[in-house]
C-alpha cells in the first residue's frame, strides 16, 4: 500500500493510521505529533517512543510512582466483617465452617419467613399494575396521591417507585388515563385487552 506522499506500508493499520493523519493538514511522519494524529509507521513511533525513553530517564521515580498510583486506585478498603445477629453474619459462620450462634440463626430464620412471605403475598396479589388497574376500576377517577394510599392499606409492601412504573405501563398500553383534572381513570375499551381481563385480581 502506497500513500500520497510516497511512503510505503505493508500493514493495513498502520496504512490506516498515516491516512488519518493527513486528513486537512499533512503532518510530517517521523515526530511525535504524527504518531499523535495517528500515524502509526516506524518512524513516528520510535519518535514517540524517544521521547517517553528520554522523560523517564530525567525522572528516574516515573515508573515508580505511576505504579503505586495505579495500585492506590485499584486497592479498595477492605469491609468490616458482617456482625453477628444478621443474615451476613450467618453466612461468615458458614464460610468459616464452624456453627452459627443463636442471634445469627434467628436473624437468618426471620429473613428466610419474611422472604417465604413476600413471595406468597405476591402470588396471592398478582403482578403490581393489575392491583393498580382494579383500584382505578372501583374508585377512579383518582388523584395518584389517593390512590397510593389506598393501595398502601391492602399492600403496604408495595413502594411507591413501582407504583408509579406500574401506573406509567397502564397508561403506554392505553389502559389508564389522566384527565385535565390530575384525576386517573380506566379508559374505556379497557376489557378489551386480554392481559388485562384474563388476570383480573379482585380488590
Amino acid at each position: 500500500m502506497i500513500c500520497d506522499c510516497g511512503r510505503v506500508f505493508d500493514s493495513q493499520y498502520a496504512y490506516a493510521g498515516h491516512r488519518k493523519a493527513h486528513r486537512g493538514e499533512p503532518v510530517p511522519c517521523g515526530t511525535t505529533n504524527g504518531y499523535r494524529h495517528g500515524c502509526r509507521c516506524d518512524d513516528c513511533t520510535a519518535a514517540k517512543y524517544a521521547v517517553v525513553k528520554a522523560y523517564r530517564a530525567a525522572h528516574p521515580g516515573y515508573d515508580a510512582e505511576r505504579s503505586r498510583v495505579a495500585r492506590a486506585r485499584r486497592r479498595k478498603p477492605r469491609p468490616d466483617p458482617p456482625a453477628c445477629g444478621t443474615p451476613g453474619g450467618w453466612w461468615r459462620h458458614h464460610r468459616s465452617g464452624e456453627p452459627p450462634c443463636q442471634p445469627c440463626w434467628e436473624a437468618v430464620r426471620d429473613y428466610n419467613r419474611s422472604r417465604r412471605a413476600i413471595r406468597r403475598r405476591r402470588a396471592r396479589r398478582g403482578h403490581t399494575w393489575q392491583v393498580v388497574a382494579d383500584h382505578l376500576e372501583v374508585h377512579g377517577p383518582i388523584t395518584r396521591g389517593a390512590l397510593f394510599d389506598l393501595i398502601w392499606e391492602r399492600h403496604p409492601d408495595l413502594s411507591e417507585a413501582t407504583m408509579r412504573d406500574a401506573l406509567g405501563k397502564l397508561r403506554r398500553i392505553g389502559v389508564a388515563v389522566l384527565d385535565p383534572e390530575d384525576r386517573w381513570r380506566l379508559a374505556r375499551d379497557w376489557t378489551e385487552i386480554p392481559s388485562l381481563g384474563a388476570a383480573r385480581v379482585t380488590t
